[in-house]
C-alpha cells in the first residue's frame, strides 16, 4: 500500500503498486471502518497516492489519475494532463482540487478534473514535490525534497516559500484547517525521521 484515506468513518480507500505481474496500480475499499477489505480495481498504471472530497467523490493518482463517483466501489480511468508522475493529491470536495508530483509540477482542477490549471512555480525544477494538502478551497501547503514547503490561502494562484528548521526530504503533509498542520519527513544526510507541527500556517 502506498495511500490511503478514509472519507468518513467506515468508508476507506487504500491504493498501492504490485510488485510483480501484473503490473500496475490497484484500489482496496473498506466499508466497515477497516476492518475488512475487497479489492475493487486493478488497473495497467500505478497509483501512489488517493484523496476523497467527499463521501462518495474521490481521486488517485500515479501514472494515471482515476475517479470515483460512487464512494469508491468503481473507478474511471481519465489520464493525465501531464506527463510527469504524479505523487500527491487533496480534494477539498467533489470539484476541487489539487495534485502534484515531479519537476514542480502542481496542478488544480475546479470542475472535477474535467480541466486542470497549472500552478507549478518551478516547471523547470528537477526536484520531486511529495505531497499537498489543503484545508478549504483556498489554504493549502505543498511539501517535497530539499526541504521544500510551499503555502498558498488562494487556492494557489500564489505560492510562498517557508522555511524549516532542518534539512530534510518532505514526503507527507496533513492541515486540519487553516493554522493546525504536520510534516512527515526524512532527515539528509544520514537518515533519520523528522516530524514538523505548525498551529499557525506554517508561518
Amino acid at each position: 500500500m502506498s495511500g490511503i484515506t478514509f472519507a468518513d468513518a467506515n468508508t476507506g480507500i487504500a491504493v498501492g503498486i504490485h510488485n510483480g505481474p501484473p503490473y500496475g496500480g490497484f484500489i482496496w475499499r473498506s466499508t466497515d471502518g477497516g476492518e475488512t477489505w475487497a479489492l475493487v480495481a486493478d488497473i495497467p498504471e500505478e497509483l501512489t497516492t488517493v484523496s476523497m472530497g467527499d463521501a462518495r467523490t474521490g481521486v488517485a493518482v500515479g501514472q494515471t489519475i482515476v475517479r470515483t463517483t460512487d464512494g469508491g466501489a468503481t473507478w474511471t480511468r481519465l489520464g493525465r494532463p501531464v506527463s510527469q508522475y504524479l505523487t500527491g493529491v487533496s480534494f477539498v470536495d467533489e470539484n476541487t482540487g489539487t495534485v502534484v508530483g515531479t519537476w514542480g509540477t502542481i496542478l488544480r482542477t475546479t470542475d472535477g478534473c474535467a480541466t486542470w490549471t497549472n500552478q507549478s512555480i518551478a516547471p523547470t525544477s528537477r526536484d520531486v514535490v511529495s505531497a499537498v494538502s489543503f484545508a478549504d478551497a483556498n489554504t493549502g501547503i505543498v511539501v517535497g525534497e530539499n526541504g521544500t514547503i510551499l503555502h498558498t490561502i488562494d487556492g494557489g494562484a500564489t505560492w510562498t516559500r517557508q522555511s524549516i528548521p532542518a534539512i530534510a526530504n518532505l514526503s507527507a503533509v496533513k492541515l486540519v484547517n487553516p493554522n493546525i498542520g504536520t510534516v512527515l519527513g526524512v532527515r539528509l544526510p544520514r537518515g533519520g525521521a523528522i516530524i514538523l507541527r505548525t498551529e499557525t500556517g506554517g508561518e
